[in-house]
């Protein structure tokens, strides 16, 4: 019960974030993985990502482009939520641990607001 509250109040916090583009998903370099990524994010709005998918792109939070991270992430928080311990809670602990001095995180989070 506790679980899906939280999992309720981080959703209603990310409501109002606008869906990035297709080409905004990832940044403008050009490599397999990141095209690779953006194609398996695209057809699905955040709440309706695949939890088997958030599952298998635990690794993603890192080349998304700051849009794209502000509108996915609250599927990583809420699948890590369920699934504490394994890769996607790592990884997304990770994405959010982060220190006030660290530029480059400062960065990606600038869309959050």
């Amino acid at each position: 019960m506790y679980i899906r509250k939280l999992q309720s109040y981080i959703w209603q916090s990310f409501y109002e974030v606008a869906r990035p583009d297709t080409t905004q998903i990832v940044p403008e370099h050009c490599c397999e993985e990141c095209s690779a990524i953006a194609a398996a994010l695209a057809p699905f709005s955040a709440v309706d990502l695949p939890p088997k998918l958030v599952d298998e792109l635990f690794q993603c939070l890192s080349l998304l482009s700051p849009k794209a991270l502000h509108y996915y992430i609250p599927a990583f928080m809420c699948r890590s939520l369920v699934c504490p311990g394994s890769l996607v809670f790592e990884f997304t602990l990770y994405q959010l641990a982060f220190k006030e001095t660290d530029e480059h995180h400062l960065t990606r989070f600038s869309a959050l607001g």
